[in-house]
């Protein structure tokens, strides 16, 4: 049996964002009492399946609705009806915070501290 080389190319230090911020001065910042946090974040598109934790929440979650926010951060690129319709919509509407904005180098570290649980979708 030969072995194929492997080649490992290690991930950036993402130093440019910031130290990690106590979760509960993150969650006050942001206005967010919950318990658990979902955070997903990046460019909002239809691709990219916001739709489906849209969904998730509405069903499976359901049991953690009373403790949990689905925090969504990024710019919205395409569908901004469509998706503000589901959320507006959904059962849980009253659980889920939608940040439609670019966010600054200097803003992630917020966002990531306050999240318990991240949906990084490619």
């Amino acid at each position: 049996m030969t072995l194929k080389k492997i080649h490992v190319i290690p991930h950036g230090l993402y130093d440019q964002y910031g130290e990690l911020l106590d979760t509960k001065e993150a969650r006050r910042s942001l206005s967010i009492n919950d318990e658990l946090v979902i955070l997903s974040f990046g460019l909002i598109r239809k691709y990219k399946g916001t739709s489906y934790l849209i969904r998730l929440l509405n069903s499976s979650l359901l049991r953690f609705l009373k403790k949990s926010r689905l925090l969504i951060v990024g710019e919205i690129w395409e569908d901004r009806k469509e998706l503000l319709d589901q959320i507006k919509e959904s059962p849980a509407h009253d659980k889920i915070t939608l940040i439609d904005e670019y966010v600054p180098d200097d803003k992630v570290n917020l966002y990531f501290s306050a999240a318990n649980v991240v949906v990084l979708p490619t």
